[in-house]
């Protein structure tokens, strides 16, 4: 015999008509997803059918139904076949739900008080315009099927339903379900992959028009005990308003694997600039990560390579080099280079880096220098770096420096290379420095 979701109480009314009869205190709120036992946050522990027919894929269906008999018969036998169920007495519940908890099939009554079927099914589509809902009801009628089926109702099954039936239907929905969100993932991501191609052809654009309007501006580093000018350091900047500032435009080149080309470039115009310095002056030029594995950088003809015996190449103590990195400083230095490691005490490598790299010179990092007279631990702290140096024969530059409290407070601890907007910021020419006749 076919199994049918059929019930039958003494006073059952009509099917179709519904009962103003208060529900038993042992049955499930009708007015919010019950939780009737197997638990609806996992499959029934209830052996699912040996037949073949009755066991779809497991899934989360939602069964909606007031009618309390007819809403545990259908959740048993869904749970058997190993779905995962909740219920809901009514369609505002069902709403209530589907607010907050995904679900892949809804079977849903359509007469019911409050938000009927076809009401639930109009918030469905909605909302969640590819969630399979199958209605059911116990009077079809030409005009419920033809509104069920405008509103794309997955299928529209008259009661009594055979549980195989119901089960058949159940398991199609699952499978339309899954392959209407494998084709929307597949869209999505397709989607995204041209979002992110245009973006990049944009980004390259700007790009492009950032290298040809790359400037240098020149920071003058002083050795106080001359009160003269005894470095400059060349900084990148941009006239390309979307890459102006530094971050943006390195950040850019790696996303768009053209380091090398920015690194190149920045080499090129600090060349042709100092190519009219005076003949004492040396330059400061930093390089990226990156910088180290281009090998233009090492070609005794590139632009940078002229001036070699009068450039300091700054690494800073975060980056993170290769292994060949003492290789690469041994051909540097072969050309004239000299090293320099920039920004020590900004992370946790600075002894490490002064030993691995072996600098010509070493640059404290302004966090260290900022309010250093107001702070014993920093003063501590650069005077050690300070004596350390000093033992090696390295050059300590100070850099940051924003006030004279802190100009003094680093001549006494034994400083005597600054670099600040103390005495002058970065700019396109060589100015002369604030303060040096003070």
């Amino acid at each position: 015999m076919t199994q049918t979701y059929t019930h039958t109480t003494p006073t059952s009314p009509a099917h179709g008509a519904r009962s103003s009869s208060t529900p038993s205190t042992n049955a499930p709120s009708t007015n919010a997803p019950s939780t009737n036992a197997p638990s609806t946050n996992a499959p029934s522990t209830n052996a699912p059918s040996t037949n073949p027919s009755a066991r779809p894929a497991t899934g989360r269906v939602l069964v909606v139904d007031d009618d309390q008999c007819a809403r545990a018969a259908m959740s048993r036998c869904l749970r058997r076949a190993g779905m995962v169920v909740s219920v809901a007495g009514d369609g505002d519940a069902a709403v209530e739900w589907l607010e907050s908890t995904e679900v892949d099939v809804i079977v849903s009554d359509v007469a019911m008080p409050n938000l009927d079927g076809l009401s639930l099914l109009q918030w469905v589509r909605e909302r969640r315009p590819s969630l399979p809902v199958i209605l059911t009801t116990g009077e079809p009628s030409v005009g419920t099927v033809m509104e069920a089926m405008e509103k794309r109702a997955f299928a529209f099954l008259p009661k009594p339903v055979a549980a195989n039936e119901m089960l058949r239907r159940v398991a199609d929905a699952l499978s339309e379900h899954r392959r209407l969100q494998r084709q929307r993932e597949l869209e999505e991501a397709a989607a995204a992959q041209r979002e992110a191609e245009a973006r990049r052809q944009a980004l390259g654009r700007q790009f492009d028009r950032a290298l040809q309007r790359l400037v240098i501006h020149y920071q003058p580093l002083v050795r106080w005990s001359t009160r003269e000018v005894a470095v400059h350091e060349a900084l990148v900047r941009s006239e390309e308003p979307e890459l102006r500032v530094p971050p943006a435009l390195f950040a850019a080149a790696r996303e768009l694997d053209r380091a090398h080309d920015l690194g190149r470039r920045i080499r090129e115009l600090a060349a042709q600039a100092y190519d009219d310095a005076p003949e004492g002056w040396r330059l400061f030029v930093n390089l990226a990560e990156e910088d180290l594995e281009d090998p233009e950088l090492y070609a005794p003809e590139a632009p940078l390579s002229r001036h070699a015996s009068r450039v300091v190449l700054e690494i800073s103590e975060s980056a993170r080099v290769s292994e060949c990195v003492t290789e690469h400083l041994a051909n540097l230095r072969a050309l004239g280079f000299r090293a320099a490691v920039d920004d020590v005490g900004a992370g946790y490598a600075g002894l490490n880096s002064i030993a691995r790299f072996e600098p010509e010179t070493i640059k404290i990092d302004m966090e260290l220098v900022r309010d250093v007279h107001l702070s014993k631990v920093r003063q501590r702290l650069i005077r050690s770096l300070v004596v350390l140096a000093e033992e090696m024969g390295i050059e300590v530059i100070a850099e940051g420096i924003e006030c004279r409290e802190e100009l003094d407070t680093l001549v006494e601890i034994g400083c005597d290379l600054f670099q600040g907007y103390y005495f002058a910021k970065p700019s396109p020419t060589f100015v002369e420095p604030a303060h040096l006749t003070d």
